[in-house]
């Protein structure tokens, strides 16, 4: 028989639920108290417990007037398929109902009191009024396993969840769902099952109601199944407006399915989930996932979970980039849209000949007035000098690479135009991407003939950096896996990490190519003082090299001493002062006023980025960060905001003075001045950076916990130094005891990166960057900095004593 890739029942049943589920996590799987239980200590949000009923006696004793919400849901514990859950409000207390008086007088009571002209708890279950009674009657209908896979059940009392933004639209008649379809560790197809008045409110296919196919690659809805039809070019007029609509959170969403997936070891597994204000929350995981995903999505589940069948991933996030390119409609699309090319931008021209490489920093332009390709006069001679054999353009913005490309003579410096015939390959944005370089370098820094080589030496010093990304290299592959024992062992446990190190060949050819580029500067007949910056920055990076190669044998003494080369040794004093503000330190009750929306929080952004003339940054909200802001830098700028995190208008502003005025601000005015030094960072310019972040904060306010974190991570990463995993676990507790198991494994892991075993006492390294901080901080406000110093200090990233090299 044709199935044309079709996953039946029996092929699901004996091929993957069978071999890939085993039968201890499926136990896991079926029971919701354990499962939120389990995958909470992970990390993974769920909608709040507020009770357990598990006996008739705890019933009887149970007062449902203290449930601490007006909404709540009741749900079986081992219950599927929406079977037995009710959705409940709180009513108050009136009379009851004429029409239900008689029925209960006659076959329900649970008291000896008769039901009269009182006044009694009432509650809303689906446009009807029911009494505290009936609801207990429901009660006990769950517990003896009237809707569940087992005998006897117990009864959950939870949160009503409440859709968020571009989630709500599809509950107008009910709480919709979101089931994701993960195969190891690979999220391989996705649908919204949403409520109509049909299904009564629930999200039930076989009652009525509708199922919206998402494309895992754009997160775009691109099929439905209505009245038992399948629509995939032109949906029905009544819900035309869900066609393409993109879901909210789907990083977020397939990030956190994948990750359940391998905290509880299904191969094969169904995730349902529903998107609030704060992010998606998981409402059950489900080891017989069905079928009808593959017809609701338009795909063909057989055929795609073979195409995974001889892989092995053992990374959440390697399966979610996996899921992106394998299973995206859009990815072509995608391809070609990218292929942008804006009237201006930045791009690096790269010249080949006879096993050489050279690059240039550039500015592109397009001018579809003119018929030909220009290049400026500089470049021009350059080539020329070179004897390129091939010519590229690459604009990273846009992962837009010319080859090849045919040019006149034209104007101007460092400057390439394209013209008609070269542009009509791209789809043209009227939008200037990269404004002119703004010179910030001081003249008598420089010698203007010496422009040229300068900036040779600017991009090959930026390439030897990149490929030294230590905080990248030293982040654990088996991070969840040790995570997960972790929490299980209740954080009594020091993890063994596995590192993906560069092979020692490649780190002895890396430092090769560095030393002889060090060797070539000191033997220079360049005499710019401009030069002195890359020299310094060339000795930085010759220690993060060491380091690299000593994390890689795991030589501890050596680990030590390129940590404090690149971070600094601890300051006695401030240990004595750390110890002392942490210990005196009592409870206190931090008053910061409401907390803001979610939406009322990228307003505020907004408006403070427009207010600095900051435009085209990207704000992110994600609910799997734990940072409660960070920017980060790739092809463009982002703010990313963690959706776990609430703010009031105190705190927002604080975090923006460090994390906008400070980091965005110096790598955006870096940027600007066409050096990558001053983008990505003179030599030890870290501690002045963090130290300038804390200290423009705490011009606004000066926040005492703020202050107090500062000493508790120097404290805490001094005593690091001789104490193991566990040990460390165990003193952060006490210093915090709310804090959860994820959060400590996190924290921890920062101070202990690049480190095997973390056991050991006796041969132990830390990870020493934390301590930037409260050294910078101290720096600057000993500085007593003056408003040109400051200036000079936000133009750039640089250390307090480069600032002499700006204007």
């Amino acid at each position: 028989m044709f199935n044309f890739g079709i996953l039946g029942m029996n092929a699901r049943n004996l091929q993957y639920i069978k071999k890939q589920n085993p039968r201890k996590a499926v136990r896991l799987a079926d029971n919701k108290l354990q499962t939120k239980k389990f995958l909470g200590e992970r990390g993974i949000p769920f909608a709040e417990t507020y009770a357990v009923i598990r006996s008739r006696k705890q019933l009887v004793n149970f007062d449902f007037s203290t449930l601490p919400a007006k909404n709540f849901v009741l749900k079986p514990n081992h219950g599927s398929k929406g079977r037995g859950v009710c959705i409940l409000k709180k009513l108050g207390k009136g009379p009851l109902p004429e029409e239900k008086k008689s029925f209960f007088g006659r076959w329900f009571s649970f008291s000896k009191k008769k039901e009269n002209s009182e006044e009694v708890q009432l509650f809303g279950l689906q446009g009807a009024t029911i009494s505290q009674e009936e609801l207990k009657r429901r009660v006990i209908d769950t517990l003896d396993g009237k809707y569940s896979m087992t005998l006897t059940d117990e009864a959950i009392l939870e949160e009503k969840l409440v859709p968020g933004e571009g989630f709500k639209e599809f509950c107008e008649f009910g709480l919709a769902d979101l089931r994701i379809i993960v195969f190891k560790l690979v999220p391989v197809a996705a649908m919204i099952r949403i409520p109509t008045l049909k299904s009564g409110g629930k999200a039930n296919l076989n009652a009525g109601g509708i199922g919206c196919g998402i494309d895992i690659g754009s997160g775009k809805i691109t099929s439905m199944l209505y009245k038992n039809r399948i629509y995939t070019t032109k949906f029905p007029d009544e819900y035309a407006h869900f066609q393409g609509r993109k879901i909210p959170f789907r990083n977020d969403i397939l990030l956190y399915s994948s990750k359940v997936q391998y905290f509880v070891n299904l191969g094969y597994l169904a995730l349902d989930r529903v998107i609030t204000n704060t992010g998606p929350k998981l409402l059950e995981i489900n080891a017989r996932a069905g079928l009808e995903v593959q017809k609701i999505a338009d795909i063909r589940l057989k055929s795609v979970l073979q195409k995974l069948g001889d892989l092995r991933i053992q990374d959440p996030e390697k399966g979610v980039d996996i899921a992106k390119t394998l299973f995206s409609r859009e990815a072509s699309q995608e391809l070609k849209m990218s292929k942008i090319l804006y009237l201006s931008q930045s791009a690096k021209l790269k010249l080949y000949a006879e096993g050489q490489e050279e690059t240039h920093s550039i500015l592109l332009e397009v001018d579809l007035d003119s018929k030909k390709n220009l290049i400026s006069p500089d470049l021009y001679q350059r080539i020329s000098d070179f004897g390129a054999k091939q010519i590229f353009i690459d604009a990273p913005d846009t992962d837009v690479l010319i080859k090849n490309l045919k040019y006149e003579l034209g104007t101007g410096e460092n400057r390439v135009v394209i013209g008609q015939k070269t542009a009509s390959k791209f789809l043209i944005k009227p939008l200037k991407k990269q404004e002119l370089s703004v010179n910030i370098l001081n003249p008598k820094k420089i010698i203007a003939m010496e422009t040229a080589q300068l900036h040779l030496v600017d991009d090959k010093v930026e390439k030897l950096s990149k490929r030294l990304n230590l905080t990248a290299r030293l982040r654990p592959v088996n991070y969840f896996g040790e995570l997960d024992r972790f929490i299980s062992e209740k954080g009594n446990y020091n993890p063994v990490f596995d590192y993906k190190f560069p092979s020692l060949d490649l780190q002895d050819k890396w430092a090769s190519e560095l030393n002889a580029f060090r060797d070539q500067l000191s033997k220079s007949y360049l005499k710019s003082p401009f030069l002195q910056l890359f020299k310094e920055k060339l000795e930085e990076l010759d220690h993060r090299t060491k380091l690299l190669k000593a994390y890689t044998n795991q030589d501890f003494s050596l680990i030590e001493k390129e940590n404090i080369a690149l971070f600094g040794s601890f300051d006695p004093e401030l240990l004595k002062i750390s110890k002392e503000k942490l210990f005196a330190a009592g409870e206190k009750n931090k008053e910061n006023g409401s907390p803001l929306s979610s939406q009322q929080v990228r307003e505020y952004i907004e408006k403070y980025l427009t207010e600095r003339g900051i435009f085209g940054v990207e704000i992110v909200e994600s609910s799997t960060t734990f940072s409660r802001m960070s920017i980060s830098i790739g092809k463009t700028a982002k703010i990313n905001i963690s959706k776990n995190i609430r703010f009031s208008e105190n705190e927002l502003k604080l975090i923006l003075a460090h994390e906008v005025d400070i980091h965005l601000t110096r790598y955006l005015n870096g940027l600007k001045s066409g050096r990558n030094i001053f983008k990505s960072g003179t030599a030890y310019y870290l501690k002045d950076e963090e130290g300038l972040a804390v200290w423009n904060a705490r011009q606004l306010v000066d926040d005492e916990e703020e202050s107090l974190a500062l000493y508790r991570k120097y404290y805490l990463l001094a005593e690091a130094r001789s104490l193991s995993f566990a040990k460390m676990t165990e003193l952060m507790y006490l210093l915090n005891p709310n804090r959860t198991l994820e959060g400590a494994f996190k924290s921890i892991l920062r101070v202990k990166k690049g480190q095997i075993l973390t056991e050991t006492l006796t041969n132990t390294c830390i990870w020493m960057k934390d301590k930037v901080y409260l050294d910078g901080f101290t720096k600057i406000s000993k500085a007593n900095l003056d408003d040109l110093t400051l200036e000079k200090l936000k133009k750039a990233k640089i250390r307090l004593e480069d600032t002499n090299y700006l204007v």
